[in-house]
């Protein structure tokens, strides 16, 4: 089943989280009763192809992450419309991805819920650091995926012996 969003422009306020405006789309198509409540969406890859958007954003939309940072650091004002990251960067605090760990867990009873899927249910878990231009790290996060709706794609690039 090919989806087709109903209005790009939704997805493109300027710094906004596009995934949170994604995430924030489907919930109102599942609302106004275009997906059945309980029902699986399109895979990944369609749900990017319709939105024009990459994997990782659909991925983001439909997971549950948890950003921790210090008080120093995190936006007094922040309320979740934009995205993190670019609310950082307008205040002159950009950072860096740094470290990407990926792995497998059971859901515990929160993410089970959070995620409408059985406590115990394999989720995938992406743990990760970002840090400021100077490497310290000033984010830890965690995403939880349904591991029947996740698919991670590392490209990898060729590197001739003696690069670094």
């Amino acid at each position: 089943m090919i989806m087709t969003p109903r209005g790009s422009a939704v997805l493109r306020r300027r710094g906004a989280a596009l995934y949170g405006e994604l995430a924030g789309d489907l919930t109102d198509r599942i609302q106004h009763g275009e997906f059945a409540p309980g029902a699986k969406l399109p895979p990944e890859k369609e749900l990017a192809e319709a939105y024009g958007v990459n994997r990782l954003t659909v991925r983001r939309a439909l997971s549950l992450s948890t950003v921790l940072m210090p008080v120093g650091v995190a936006p007094a004002d922040w309320d979740g419309a934009n995205s993190l990251t670019s609310v950082l960067a307008d205040q002159g605090h950009p950072v860096i991805r740094a470290e990407r760990g990926f792995s497998a867990a059971a859901a515990d009873d929160e993410i089970a819920r959070w995620l409408d899927i059985a406590p115990g249910t394999p989720v995938l878990v992406v743990n990760g650091i970002n840090t400021d231009h100077h490497g310290v790290p000033v984010m830890l996060l965690q995403h939880h995926t349904r591991a029947d709706r996740a698919e991670y794609v590392i490209r990898l690039t060729e590197q001739l012996e003696g690069e670094e």
